[in-house]
């Protein structure tokens, strides 16, 4: 599972409709976006095992700007 990272270039664009939140506009459409620090999605996981959790931040140049998409990626196992 995955979680937009509060380190990604996309955090405070558009409009905000609540804490880390924003409304951004994506191919025509708009979309809410929630962007997370680095330990906060652990609540989600109190009755699984979590054996990977990873933070990546990859670095593109897109018509000469550098964009850092940054997310939080998680594989946990649900506990019987």
């Amino acid at each position: 599972m995955n979680f937009l990272s509060v380190d990604d270039s996309g955090y405070g664009n558009g409009e905000k409709v609540g804490e880390d939140e924003f409304k951004q506009n994506e191919r025509g459409k708009a979309v809410i976006h929630t962007f997370y620090k680095d330990d906060e999605p652990d609540k989600y996981f109190g009755n699984m095992d979590v054996f990977f959790k990873e933070k990546r931040k990859i670095f593109l140049k897109d018509n000469g700007k550098q964009n850092t998409l940054s997310y939080l990626e998680y594989i946990a196992e649900k506990l019987e």
